[in-house]
Parts: C-alpha cells; sequence; structure tokens
C-alpha cells in the first residue's frame, strides 16, 4: 500500500514537471526505500526494528499525503483536501464519522479509466447524498452495509463508525474526481439482511450476481457450512491451523519453527478450525455480502460479490481476519484452505513470479535435481507476491492476494494460503525473538483480502488484471464541504480536456512516472502480457495538456541512456553478433523535424518529433526518459 501510495505521489508530483522536487517525495523514497531490506520484506527483524520500519512508512505515506493536498490546491477557494485516513481497513476515520457533510477527492493511478469501491466508515445507517462533480445533477448509487462486530473489537480501534458507506468511483486514468458526500436523516432500508440464526429450520440459501454463487447450508449441528459456485464448480473452504515444531535447535530436527522458517510438526495432522455458528446475509444495490463468526471470536470472514462490474463477475472477494491467536495451548500458524474437488489438478499447481508471470510448481518435486522429501509441508510451500492458482483441461481456480503470503496445494483440487503465524519459540537463525508479535496488550490481529476466480476455460490472464487491482488502490483524500463552485473549479484544473483523456491498453501497467530532473520524466511501462503480439503505446498520451521534445531508451534503473551502454565481450572471435552496438542516424529521415536513433538490431534508442509511440514486447518492462517542451 505504501509503495502504491508512493508511485501516486511521484505521478502527482511529475505534474510540475518545470520546478525543483519537492522534498517531501524524497521523505516518502526513502522510507520505501528502507522497508526493502530483506529482514523487513521477509519479517525477521527485531520488534523494535519493525516498530521503527512502521514509523518510517508512517512519515512516507504523511509526507505523500501533504504533498498530493498541496497538488489538489484550488488557488480560487478557501476549501483544502487534506485529511487522510490509515485506518480504512479497520472502518475507522474520524473526519468521515463526525462530519454531516464533507468531499471525497479519488486519485486513480492507474493509466486507464478505472471503477472504484470506495469504502467510508460512518455512525448511522440513514440515507445519504452523493454528488459527482462532473454531472452535479445526478446521484451516485451507494450501499450502507454494518460493520463485522469482530472489526468493531480490534485491539487499538479508537471508532465509532457501525456502518461503512460505500459508492462507485469512476475515474478516468492518472485523473482526480470529486464527490460532495451530505449526510440525511431517513433511515436507510435499501439493504435486506437475514441473520440465518433467526430463520428457524432452513436446509441452505444462495447469493449471486448471475455469474457466480455464494451458497449457505445447514449443518444442523448450529454451523453453517459456506461454499462458492460457478457452474460445475463448487470451492469449500476453512480456515485451519498447524502445530509448529518446537526443539532446542541442536540439529536440524530439533528446529523450531521461527521467524525465519515455516516447519510445522510432521507428527500432528492440520486441525480445522470449523464451520461458522453465526451467518448473516445482507443484499443491496452494488452487492452482496456474507459475514461469517466461528465459535472462538478470534475468526471471521466476509464473503462478497459485486453486481455491476464486469471484471469481478466471476470473482467472490473474501475479506478476513484473525487474532488475537490464542496460544495457552502453543503456538499456531493459520492457513485458508479453498477445495474445487471438480478440479482435477494432480500434483501441478502455479504460483506468480515476483508479480508477473507463472512458474509451473509440482508437488515433491524439483526440476534440476532428485528431492529427498523429509517434511512434506514445508518442502511444498512457495512464496506468492500475487496469486496461486490450479487447472485441469475444463476448468481453473486462482487464489489473488493482497499481500505477500506463502502457499501450496497439497492435493489435487486444493489451494492453501497462509494468513498469520504466532509462534512462542525461536528458530535460532538470527532474530533471537520467537514470533510472537502483540499490540496494544494483545496479540497481533490481522486483516486482509483474497479474490477468488473461478472459471471454464482459460482465464489466466483475467487472473493478471484482478490480481494488479487489489494492488492499484486509488488514492482517497478528504476536506470539509465545498459544493457546487469549487467542485467546477477543481473539475477544470484538475482534469484534462475531455478529447485527451489517458486510457492505455488494459495489458500495460505503468510502473513509474517520476521527475527525473527539471523538465524531465523518467517513465517505466510493463506489458503484463505473457504471449502474444507486442503492444504499441505513444508515450505522449500519457502527458495531455503538454508537449514531448524528446525521448531517450534508457537502461532498466533508468540511469544510463542505452546508446552509452557498453557490454563485455566474452569472445571476441566467434561471437561477432556480441559486439557493441554501433549508433546511426536512421537513413530514412522523411522530415527535418523527426531524428531517429537506432541500435544495430533496429530498436531505437533516441527519438525527438511528432510520433513517440513505442514498442513493448510480452513480458517486458522499457524505460524512457521523457523531456518535456518549456
Amino acid at each position: 500500500k505504501s509503495n502504491t501510495l508512493l508511485q501516486a505521489c511521484k505521478q502527482m508530483e511529475s505534474r510540475n514537471v518545470h520546478a525543483e522536487e519537492d522534498p517531501r517525495l524524497m521523505v516518502a523514497k526513502r522510507s520505501v526505500a528502507v522497508n526493502q531490506h530483506h529482514d523487513a520484506v521477509t519479517g525477521t527483524a527485531k520488534q523494535h526494528v519493525t516498530d521503527d520500519y512502521y514509523l518510517g512508512l508512517h512519515r512516507g505515506m504523511e509526507a505523500c499525503h501533504q504533498l498530493i493536498s498541496d497538488g489538489l490546491k484550488d488557488s480560487s477557494s478557501a476549501c483544502v483536501i487534506n485529511e487522510w485516513c490509515p485506518h480504512l481497513n479497520i472502518s475507522q476515520c474520524s473526519f468521515t464519522e463526525t462530519r454531516n457533510a464533507f468531499t471525497t477527492v479519488v486519485y486513480n493511478p492507474v493509466p486507464r479509466e478505472k471503477k472504484f469501491y470506495v469504502r467510508l466508515p460512518i455512525v448511522d445507517d440513514v440515507e445519504y447524498t452523493i454528488k459527482d462533480s462532473s454531472d452535479t445533477d445526478k446521484s451516485i448509487a451507494y450501499q450502507i452495509t454494518p460493520v463485522p462486530s469482530t472489526v468493531e473489537i480490534v485491539p487499538g480501534r479508537d471508532s465509532n463508525a457501525r456502518f461503512d458507506l460505500v459508492f462507485e468511483a469512476i475515474v478516468p486514468g492518472l485523473e482526480t474526481k470529486s464527490y460532495l458526500i451530505e449526510k440525511g436523516t431517513k433511515k436507510y432500508t435499501a439493504v435486506k439482511k437475514f441473520d440465518l440464526s433467526k430463520l428457524g429450520k432452513f436446509n441452505g440459501l444462495g447469493m449471486t450476481n448471475k455469474a457466480i454463487f455464494m451458497d449457505v447450508m445447514n449443518n444442523w449441528d448450529g454451523t453453517y457450512k459456506t461454499q462458492i459456485r460457478h457452474k460445475d464448480i463448487k470451492v469449500d473452504f476453512g480456515f485451519y491451523y498447524y502445530e509448529p515444531a518446537v526443539g532446542d535447535n541442536s540439529a536440524w530436527e530439533k528446529r523450531a519453527s521461527g521467524a525465519y522458517i515455516f516447519r510445522p510438526n510432521e507428527t500432528a495432522p492440520v486441525t480445522p478450525l470449523g464451520d461458522p455458528n453465526h451467518v448473516e446475509t445482507y443484499s443491496g444495490p452494488l452487492f452482496d455480502e456474507l459475514h461469517c463468526y466461528y465459535n472462538d471470536g478470534w475468526i471471521s470472514h466476509i464473503m462478497r460479490t459485486y453486481h455491476n462490474s464486469d471484471e469481478m463477475n466471476q470473482v467472490v472477494e473474501m475479506e478476513w481476519l484473525v487474532g488475537s491467536i490464542p496460544i495457552d495451548d502453543g503456538g499456531k500458524e493459520i492457513v485458508l484452505r479453498y477445495t474445487a474437488k471438480d478440479i482435477a489438478s494432480g500434483d501441478v499447481f502455479y504460483t506468480d513470479s515476483n508479480g508477473r508471470g507463472l512458474i509451473e510448481r509440482k508437488r515433491d518435486y524439483r526440476e534440476t535435481w532428485e528431492l529427498n522429501v523429509t517434511e512434506s509441508v514445508s518442502a511444498n510451500y512457495f512464496p506468492l507476491n500475487s496469486r496461486i492458482g490450479l487447472k485441469d483441461d475444463k476448468n481453473q481456480m486462482w487464489v489473488l492476494t493482497d499481500r505477500s503470503e506463502g502457499g501450496t496445494s497439497m492435493e489435487s483440487g486444493q489451494l492453501e494460503v497462509m494468513v498469520h503465524r504466532r509462534l512462542l519459540h525461536d528458530d535460532a537463525f538470527g532474530v533471537g525473538e520467537a514470533l510472537n508479535e502483540s499490540a496494544y496488550g494483545k496479540g497481533l490481529v490481522v486483516r486482509g483480502k483474497h479474490r477468488v476466480l473461478l472459471c471454464n476455460g482459460d482465464c489466466a490472464a483475467e487472473s493478471v488484471a484482478i490480481a494488479e487491482d487489489l494492488f492499484a488502490e486509488p488514492v482517497v483524500q478528504f476536506g470539509e464541504p465545498c459544493y457546487l463552485e469549487f467542485l467546477d473549479n477543481l473539475l477544470s484544473e484538475q482534469q484534462p480536456d475531455e478529447r485527451a483523456k489517458i486510457n492505455l491498453p488494459t495489458t500495460i501497467k505503468l510502473l513509474t512516472m517520476e521527475k527525473y530532473e527539471k523538465s524531465q520524466i523518467l517513465v517505466r511501462l510493463e506489458n503484463l502480457a505473457t504471449e502474444g503480439s507486442p503492444q504499441n503505446v505513444n508515450l505522449a498520451d500519457l502527458f495531455p495538456g503538454m508537449t514531448i521534445a524528446s525521448i531517450e531508451s534508457r537502461t532498466l534503473d533508468g540511469n544510463k541512456a542505452k546508446a552509452e551502454v557498453s557490454r563485455v565481450e566474452w569472445d571476441q572471435t566467434s561471437q561477432t553478433d556480441l559486439r557493441v552496438p554501433r549508433y546511426e542516424v536512421h537513413s530514412q529521415i522523411e522530415t527535418n523535424t523527426i531524428l531517429k536513433i537506432k541500435d544495430k538490431d533496429g530498436k531505437v534508442v533516441h527519438r525527438s518529433g511528432a510520433d513517440f509511440t513505442v514498442e513493448i514486447q510480452p513480458s517486458s518492462i522499457v524505460t524512457y526518459l521523457v523531456t518535456i517542451a518549456a
């Protein structure tokens, strides 16, 4: 989340292209850079060091929000958009809870129009009026649902909000859109609620957006089984825990499970945490939800399907909460299992490669050596940055994560993702502390999201797009109600002409847009497609209202022009193709206003003139330094 905010901050700062870089941006850059340390990424730091990482990230995010607020200022109005809420994931935002009217500004960091579901904590379930700055005569559809009771009691949560106000924000690429939100007095009644414990005798019920179903079945023992269904695919899921191995670390077979390694007790089978004993259903105009609570009170989850989203039609969103994990009977390693018995995947499954391509995994197998399996579970766990999936010749299932987690497939048709750990012993690999984190005097509580994608046929490409959406969240900021005069001014100042909307192809990801020097912007683009034809992108489309003077192809890190790169010649006698490329002026210049410089393979490395279209091969990243005319 902090990196997504940093990239949005860089994009906003690049609008002021002819000025020096704002020093607050460097605060944000450094805070994210420090957290690239391997101990920060993997969680293998001592607790006081981890606390310092948190503090640094918060300072960087605060600096970014201040910079974005300044970018949203309207010189003709006293209104400012300078509030942000870092605890929206636990439905806490003092600003939205304590005002009867306020302005919400949503920034889209993606280079194409996107639909976002903006979720704001509120105190009362009364009707609201939401106006879009681009069409003030039309009210925006919204939905109000209650905050789960397990979220209300999260340690450290300081909020009176009992409901979430959710509305659709459709925002053009790399632009902002403003919404005026006003509280009414009439009770909100657009959502139908059912508490299954009060329905009496029933066998089951289903909720659907016509593409995917969420089913609840009565177990007749005070618990309920929940299931996801898409055509002929049925997915059961549940929480389980592994008992961690405990030892004195004197030998490998006595190594304890800890911060560095996942090592479950192989003699103790994975333990199911049962089915929910309390289920509430909510059906509204934008989405349907199942709120599922478990006996012990430290696990709950929400299942959610959206009605009017093409991208999310075949997706169920799972918002889970785990913690504080009880440790009276020892540590626990909590996993969430998704089982689709209708998918005969065998021993093969797939994980992402650093959030990009896919790697085929095979249970109890390594491609380059013979694997001696001594620990059947941990030997088959792999890192997930964005997704894990399995398939057969007819169907596929993908689980998309909102953070880096570990995952595996221990049986055909089954996916397993680890969501939380709480351990009482150190593994003696360097931390010197047990992984027994706490906050506000309680064991750590974690809340996260998975999106489960089911399909008949091949939907690997769709899984990439949906996974990217989980990380490319909008930047949401707040201000006092500015009403129509301010909104009109904000619209005219912040949004380019309608004819110049940014709308790059869906497979093109904007990795970087940041100021390099005054009048120069560094742009990195990635083609997320893994096969097929290359994509052509006109870099001028990223800068509506600006004039590009020239572009220059750079190395991936952006530090050097490709024309200046000299590669080592390993074999000068037989490998003549590896000689240092020669760069020459293109021989087919049609006018004196266009200059192209190519390497010996015909790739353009510098260009000035009117055409700034670049070609991006599948699974490739390109970097360009763009000079903007004064």
